[in-house]
């Protein structure tokens, strides 16, 4: 019961900011340390949706929390819902340069009433380079701690592997 409310509410939240005017980094403590960044791309015409949320908070010039949260709904009759967070550690190595790593769980959320199965968790690491004051490109690895059947991109029947990834990010 305390997952789906928690699910519900990081995925509420994260609706109702996405849709507010795109000022990125809100403030949401009085004291100015903590942003809230969110994203949500528009519903398809399938019924697809896809949503996300970053929480970070700075402890000291170099080193940072951040919470971060996806929710994702596909099409098709077998698909699940899904609910990932993650929480890591960045560390600033230099101007440009930041490693970090965390622990990352991912929950699904049943459409057809069948019983979900254990979250996924993982452990996941990485290094992430600014190539400009907007762009950066991130290389992160996730390693499953457990044993969990949660599929591929809602899929419950195919098992999802050991995740490498290789992305780019850009602010505006």
């Amino acid at each position: 019961m305390v997952r789906y409310f928690v699910t519900a509410f990081f995925t509420a939240v994260s609706f109702l900011n996405a849709q507010n005017p795109p000022d990125v980094l809100r403030t949401i403590v009085g004291n100015n340390q903590a942003n809230n960044t969110d994203f949500a791309y528009p519903i398809s015409m399938f019924g697809e949706q896809h949503s996300s949320f970053s929480v970070n908070y700075p402890l000291s010039k170099t080193f940072e929390a951040e919470l971060q949260g996806f929710y994702n709904t596909y099409i098709g009759p077998f698909s699940t819902d899904r609910f990932r967070v993650n929480s890591r550690l960045n560390w600033k190595m230099a101007k440009r340069l930041t490693v970090f790593s965390g622990l990352e769980s991912e929950f699904e959320i049943d459409k057809m009433g069948r019983k979900t199965r254990k979250p996924r968790v993982g452990f996941i690491s990485g290094v992430m380079y600014d190539l400009r004051e907007n762009i950066s490109l991130e290389s992160k690895m996730n390693l499953q701690l457990n044993d969990s059947p949660v599929g591929v991109y809602g899929e419950p029947l195919i098992r999802m592997p050991q995740v490498y990834t290789v992305g780019s990010k850009i602010k505006f």
